[in-house]
């Protein structure tokens, strides 16, 4: 595993709709509809709904990772989600929160995608890295071929531009796929 994997890759993320204490674990047993992606695909812990901005005093790099996703998943299943919505925060070389955008909206099964607004932000607010996420109302959690082919693109761009594109999720009620966790990035 690489240095740079290695330091993105420990993210836990439970696909249960309720909030969680600071500090408590993801069980399996508990959460049986939960899928968390993390080192090994072991659970990890996660911290309360709340916007990014209240963690970033947290005490570990996964905490304020975790604050993150867990943000991103209320913001793109807000109701109704009933369309697809994509939304992203960018963070500093310590991975703190700067600022958060939504980056596009779209149908049932596509999203319209601007890049030029969300690249514009990101260096508007000195970002170092980028957290994309997007829903997938149909249900299904794995990525489409576009979804891949935009990420390529997102990629390439963010690389020209020296941000970290840290990771690429995809949320449906039930579950949240990590394109990093998946090797994809």
């Amino acid at each position: 595993m690489s240095p740079e994997r290695e330091r993105s890759a420990p993210i836990a993320i439970g696909a249960h709709r309720r909030p969680v204490r600071s500090g408590q674990a993801c069980d399996r047993a508990r959460y049986a509809d939960a899928k968390c992606f993390g080192a090994g695909g072991t659970a990890g812990t996660m911290v309360m709904l709340a916007p990014p901005p209240v963690h970033n005093h947290a005490s570990s790099h996964e905490q304020r990772t975790s604050a993150m996703v867990n943000y991103l998943r209320n913001v793109v299943l807000a109701p109704p989600a009933l369309h697809e919505r994509g939304h992203a925060i960018f963070v500093d070389a310590q991975r703190a929160f700067l600022g958060d955008a939504a980056f596009g909206m779209g149908s049932l099964g596509t999203l319209q995608l601007r890049m030029r607004a969300l690249f514009g932000e990101a260096l508007r607010l000195g970002a170092s890295g980028i957290i994309l996420a997007h829903n997938h109302p149909s249900g299904q959690c794995q990525p489409s071929g576009s979804d891949l082919t935009a990420t390529r693109q997102l990629q390439d761009v963010a690389r020209a531009l020296d941000i970290t594109l840290i990771d690429h999720l995809i949320f449906t009620n039930r579950a949240v796929y990590s394109m990093r966790a998946g090797g994809l990035l």
